[in-house]
């Protein structure tokens, strides 16, 4: 990628981790990359790849953006991840449980902070204790998982201009989270 093209590398992460987690769909990534194309008179070659992986596998396709982006985890990307979580589970594209399997795989994946890590830990292991009816509720699950995704609400794919800027109030919104839970 040229150094003067716009396009954020944290977006590559973002697709990347989105794919891994089943929060994006190739067909976006093509569909944005069409997008650049049609607006761009010389569009990098990377993003005319991208639209060009419609009929591709899903871990060809992560594994093309990991190649391109590298092995630097930018926390803002796993950041913007929880965002699309948080929208596509309250318009209701995403259901509970591919929402907490996504935030489980993001503990791993996504470089958040141990903070972030410890509030997603048990949304994962307590929906599957509740769907079992060994302990809890599945609508205490979804309310601790909105409540945790709502500190990422503001992350969307459309305003990637204003990351950094949300990615900076994350720390305090997480802290007052922990509050609010006693911890």
């Amino acid at each position: 990628m040229s150094p003067t093209h716009p396009t954020n590398p944290v977006l590559f992460r973002v697709f990347s981790l989105g794919l891994t987690t089943n929060v994006i769909a190739q067909n976006e990534i093509v569909a944005w990359a069409d997008g650049v194309i049609l607006k761009d008179d010389a569009p990098d070659s990377f993003v005319v790849e991208l639209s060009l992986v419609g009929n591709r596998d899903k871990n060809d396709i992560i594994t093309l953006l990991n190649g391109f982006i590298g092995p630097e985890m930018a926390p803002v990307a796993g950041r913007v991840v929880l965002g699309l979580v948080y929208r596509r589970f309250v318009d209701g594209t995403l259901s509970l449980k591919n929402a907490v399997s996504a935030i489980d795989m993001l503990i791993r994946t996504a470089g958040l902070s141990e903070e972030e890590q410890r509030l997603m830990l048990p949304l994962d292991d307590g929906y599957a204790l509740a769907t079992s009816s060994t302990f809890g509720t599945v609508e205490t699950i979804e309310t601790e998982t909105m409540r945790f995704l709502e500190v990422y609400k503001e992350f969307r794919l459309d305003n990637m201009h204003e990351w950094q800027e949300i990615d900076a109030t994350i720390a305090d919104k997480i802290k007052r989270l922990k509050q609010s839970d006693g911890g």
